[in-house]
């Protein structure tokens, strides 16, 4: 069931004109996507193909998402910049988060 949620995610905001990719380097590229309950989430992509489907904030309760499509794209950056540091899993403290929400 799980799995079925998440693919019909993946085809509801593959179809939304909202989204937009930001590259920070050749291999990867984040893209903001609408967050699940409204707002904004984010995809990570490597070579064009999805590898992290973020639709929430990360390290949060709950499920909200950003409630900017500016701090969606900070944060997703921020985990471009560790998996290109070779940081695995690219996991963003709470604090991180707050950080770059203000």
């Amino acid at each position: 069931m799980k799995y079925a949620i998440v693919a019909l995610f993946l085809l509801f905001a593959s179809s939304c004109n909202t989204s937009h990719t930001t590259a920070t380097s050749s291999e990867w590229s984040a893209r903001i996507i609408p967050g699940v309950g409204g707002g904004y989430g984010y995809e990570i992509l490597k070579a064009g193909k999805v590898v992290i489907l973020q639709p929430h904030i990360p390290s949060f309760e709950g499920n909200a998402g950003f409630t900017d499509s500016l701090v969606a794209r900070k944060v997703s950056e921020r985990v471009i910049l560790k998996l290109e540091q070779g940081i695995m899993p690219p996991t963003l403290s709470r604090e991180e988060v707050q950080e770059l929400m203000k």
